[in-house]
């Protein structure tokens, strides 16, 4: 993927894909979560398993701010 597919696809993810800034981000972070962890299931390898980390840590950040 080149930069200028990167941008196009970016408009699409982006308000989805970000640090929660509140209840209703999070949730709508985490919901999104266990769609792809029903996707991914246990396949460590799975081509999603990238974005499954990167969810989970903003998810966490949340968290630890949030006292959750």
């Amino acid at each position: 993927m080149n930069i200028n597919e990167l941008i196009e696809h970016w408009k699409y993810i982006s308000p989805i894909i970000r640090v929660p800034q509140s209840t209703e981000d999070y949730n709508q972070l985490a919901n999104v979560l266990d769609q792809l962890l029903d996707i991914v299931k246990d396949d460590e390898s799975h081509e999603l398993m990238g974005l499954v980390d990167i969810i989970s840590h903003m998810i966490s950040m949340y968290d630890e701010t949030h006292d959750y």
